[in-house]
């Protein structure tokens, strides 16, 4: 049987991708502060909870346990943050990072937290051009995209 590790696990995403892995037959094994966030039906499936700090590199490693086929990490913001899952990618034998639309740029340079909308001509592909990397706070309106792009560049 296959097994997921997703940090971030009791947040929207991490609970929808924990769902759907459940049902297709994986096991998962969840990361966040407090196990009352962990939804009854994904305890129910079988989701094991492990408390985990985002940034805390042991309590990572320890939900990591002996590795897993997937990890996902819905709550990746920076470079830094990208950084403490290298370790953790060499035990998994598929890594995925949730970003988000905020890196992309339209053809005037504006993106989606910027002051003026953006206007994309089309469908935002991964071919799109991208905020350039940045390590600004990453709840701000403008380092929020470039802290997903520099956490991009730095997983493999």
């Amino acid at each position: 049987m296959s097994h997921a590790l997703i940090i971030g696990g009791t947040g929207l995403v991490g609970r929808a991708v924990a769902r759907r892995l459940l049902a297709a037959g994986w096991t998962a094994t969840v990361t966040g502060r407090d196990p009352t966030h962990l939804p009854a039906d994904l305890g129910a499936a079988g989701a094991r909870f492990v408390r985990a700090e985002r940034d805390d590199p042991a309590a990572l490693r320890k939900a990591a346990g002996d590795g897993a086929d997937l990890l996902v990490d819905c709550i990746c913001y920076s470079a830094t943050q990208a950084r403490l899952l290298l370790p953790l990618t060499r035990q998994a034998s598929s890594t995925v990072m949730i970003s988000s639309k905020a890196v992309y740029l339209d053809d005037a340079g504006r993106h989606s937290n910027s002051d003026t909308p953006p206007r994309f001509t089309g469908p935002v592909t991964e071919a799109q051009p991208t905020m350039a990397p940045g390590t600004m706070d990453y709840n701000s309106r403008e380092g929020y995209g470039a802290n997903k792009v520099a956490a991009e560049q730095v997983l493999p």
